[in-house]
């Protein structure tokens, strides 16, 4: 089952000074509760990952995500390694 993208319509002023409207990509915040907007998004390639940064439309709540996949984010935190696979995990309750 493959997750529906939700699409906003949003007013943005332009350098210009004209004020046009376009089309974001939104998600539910999980802080708050409401609209996410998709504020960057880089492409990965061969050597490099890519990366989605949201932000929060509110400006009180200002949480901000960045959504990467599943195995960069374990290289990135040392769970995992390239040449030795899942690292184990250390029990520190014991110590």
């Amino acid at each position: 089952m493959t997750v529906k993208k939700e699409y906003d319509t949003v007013l943005v002023k332009q350098k210009n000074g004209r004020v046009v409207p376009i089309t974001k990509r939104i998600k539910p915040c999980p802080v708050c509760g409401l609209k996410m907007y998709l504020e960057q998004h880089k492409k990965g390639g061969v050597f490099k990952r890519a990366r989605t940064t949201w932000c929060c439309s509110e400006s009180t709540c200002n949480h901000k995500e960045l959504e990467e996949g599943s195995l960069d984010k374990y290289i990135r935190e040392g769970i995992y390694d390239k040449s030795i696979g899942i690292l184990p995990l250390t029990d520190t309750d014991n110590i």
